[in-house]
């Protein structure tokens, strides 16, 4: 498994596994790759609410979803995935280009966000 530089011995000696791997393609995007050499780390949350639905932050410009979350930066170190209930609702916090995009948390069944 690859770590980002920071990544702390800690962190690289965890039993880590990967849940599953997803790409453009997978959702019937054609974006073409861009070659850089950098692998940009993320974390991301299953968030589950009473009906056991997920939340997906939807952009209402293009119509894709994807899970909330946000990117590592360079000084950070590992990603994290984590499986949550909300307790409260506290408000989202997009960044400039996501509100252009019109992104809006919804909440789907499991079943029908993998299709």
């Amino acid at each position: 498994m690859l770590f980002p530089d920071k990544a702390t011995e800690y962190e690289k000696n965890i039993n880590w596994y990967k849940i599953a791997e997803v790409e453009d393609a997978d959702f019937g995007f054609d974006t073409p790759k861009e070659k850089t050499g950098i692998t940009r780390s993320g974390v991301k949350v299953l968030l589950f609410n009473e009906k056991r639905e997920i939340c997906v932050i939807k952009s209402g410009k293009y119509g894709y979803m994807q899970l909330p979350g946000g990117g590592i930066e360079k000084e950070e170190s590992i990603s994290y995935v984590f499986s949550a209930l909300p307790d409260k609702e506290v408000g989202t916090n997009y960044m400039d280009d996501e509100i252009t995009e019109g992104f809006k948390p919804i909440w789907k069944s499991l079943n029908i966000t993998i299709k």
